[in-house]
């Protein structure tokens, strides 16, 4: 699932810190939640994808499920 990093079925603001702590080189996603992070299917997970995640859970815009 698209924005699901941690891999419970849905998009959280759990979601949304796991890939921003990526980002800031605090924490680390998963290999096979990778996918899952790059919101925008550039190949790299940046904040764009993160801000995608949250604008989805604070329900401005929707993530393509």
């Amino acid at each position: 699932l698209l924005g699901d990093i941690n891999g419970d079925g849905e998009i959280t603001p759990s979601d949304y810190m796991k890939i921003k702590n990526h980002i800031m080189g605090v924490g680390n996603i998963e290999n096979i939640w990778i996918d899952c992070a790059d919101i925008n299917m550039d190949k790299s997970i940046t904040p764009s994808d993160y801000m995608k995640v949250k604008n989805h859970i604070m329900e401005i815009s929707k993530i393509g499920l």
